[in-house]
């Protein structure tokens, strides 16, 4: 990229509004006091838009100031493509056939098996009839 290009770069920010002309040392200062986030839209004046981290140079600052710079150049190809995720398909409605139901309960966060708070007197009647079985298992053998 010549330099006189560098020198002439709009910003089209997410909310729609164009800065600029602006030159590539300023945008870099907006870019580390975190005022562009790589969501931006830059182009040569005149050019065609593309995302802020097809450029190089501003790819390079960006990852420097914690971007994630390979996110955003996925994104920004996958628009370009014309990319876009598939919507879930809707079942198809088959005249004289009821639509299925489901069910709008909410899975059980409950625990399959409950605990239970057992009573103190029986939790030590039960260790003594243990400790008992096993002394008596100790005396008789």
């Amino acid at each position: 990229m010549d330099a006189r290009a560098l020198l002439e770069m709009e910003i089209q920010v997410p909310s729609g509004s164009v800065e600029g002309p602006v030159d590539l040392h300023l945008i870099r200062e907006r870019i580390y006091a975190g005022r562009y986030k790589g969501q931006e839209q830059v182009r040569i004046q005149g050019g065609q838009w593309r995302g802020m981290v097809s450029f190089p140079e501003l790819a390079e600052v960006l990852g420097i100031v914690g971007v994630d710079v390979q996110a955003l150049q996925i994104r920004d190809r996958q628009v370009m493509t014309g990319w876009k995720a598939a919507a879930p398909e809707k079942p198809k409605q088959v005249e004289g056939v009821a639509a299925p139901v489901r069910s709008a309960k909410a899975p059980s966060t409950k625990p399959a098996i409950e605990k239970r708070n057992l009573p103190l007197p029986l939790i030590v009647a039960v260790m003594a009839g243990l400790a008992a079985v096993g002394l008596a298992a100790v005396f008789l053998t």
